[in-house]
Parts: structure tokens; C-alpha cells; sequence
């Protein structure tokens, strides 16, 4: 009896001769040969490596992005980013189209320091009458009085609005 030739060698003689061809690699590095799938025979066209796309590699797209501006509008793919451009009629109090945190109108500010504008709650619309800075008060600011103090003697009497301490007779 004749001894039987291990498998692996018949295997290796079997696959040299059944091969067809050399495989056919148009690009080895973005297209595929005939006998491996994972590599393709059509190159790959890319318009743009950034923002579009291949016609194999779906995670890139074949047209080119429109980005209007880059810090606050969109592009066509990014929804993160907006296509239109942004109106900002001023960058510190009013807002744009596209951004909630700031308002389209102008703010109104009567007075800076004691006044408010429309869309600040803290700063009033209206001036604010003050009669006397010293003694007496204005509209907004409780601690003052609008009318002016009375006092008959600053030694011995009150004032008619705000000394309880002094006698006025």
C-alpha cells in the first residue's frame, strides 16, 4: 500500500494549479482587485477630501459644501452650521436671526446709569426726577424723598419729612 501524502501539500499543489491570473489592482490603495472584495477596480473620485464625498466612501459626499460664513451660518451638509448669513444689528444688547441670546431691535437705553432700556428689565425707560441728590428722593429710588426737606433749626427742631429726632417747636 502506498502512503498517503499529507493534506496541506495537496492543497498547496491543487491552488497553484487552478490559479487564472495575476489579480488586476487598477489603485492599490482606494480600488479593488478581482479576487479581493475589499479592494475596488474604479478609482475613487473625491471632489473634495474635507467636506464631500466619494462615489465608494459614503462618509464623504460627492458635492462641495456651501458655508457662507463660518462662525455663524451653514453649510448645505453641516446642520450645525446655517446657510443663510446672520443678521446682527449690534453685537453687545441685540440679538440676530439665528441666535435667541440676542435680539434683532435695537435696545432703547434712556439714561445709562439710572434708566432702562426695552429689553434690559434692570435699566428703567423713564428719567428719573430727583429733586434734591442730598435729602430728598426720585421716582425708582425708594431711599430718596421727591420733595424737598424742611428743617425750621438744624439744632433743636425736625425737618417736616425726615427727622423724628428734632422738635419743631
Amino acid at each position: 500500500m502506498v502512503a498517503a501524502a499529507p493534506a496541506s501539500d495537496y492543497l498547496l499543489k491543487r491552488a497553484e494549479t487552478q490559479k487564472v491570473g495575476p489579480a488586476e489592482d487598477v489603485d492599490d490603495d482606494n480600488t479593488g482587485s478581482i479576487y479581493n472584495p475589499h479592494k475596488r477596480l474604479e478609482p475613487v473620485e473625491d471632489v473634495d477630501d474635507d467636506n464631500t464625498g466619494s462615489i465608494y466612501n459614503p462618509h464623504k459626499r460627492v458635492e462641495p459644501v456651501e458655508d457662507v460664513d463660518d462662525d455663524n451660518t451653514g453649510s448645505i451638509y453641516n446642520p450645525h452650521k446655517r446657510a443663510e448669513s446672520v443678521e446682527d444689528v449690534d453685537e453687545d444688547n441685540t440679538g440676530s436671526i439665528y441666535n435667541p441670546h440676542k435680539r434683532v431691535e435695537p435696545v432703547e437705553d434712556v439714561d445709562d446709569d439710572n434708566t432702562g432700556s426695552i429689553y434690559n428689565p434692570h435699566k428703567r425707560v423713564e428719567l428719573v426726577e430727583d429733586v434734591d441728590d442730598d435729602n430728598t428722593g426720585s421716582i425708582y429710588n425708594p431711599h430718596k424723598r421727591a420733595e424737598p426737606a424742611e428743617d425750621v433749626d438744624d439744632d433743636n427742631v425736625n425737618s417736616t419729612y425726615y427727622n423724628p429726632h428734632k422738635d419743631t417747636e
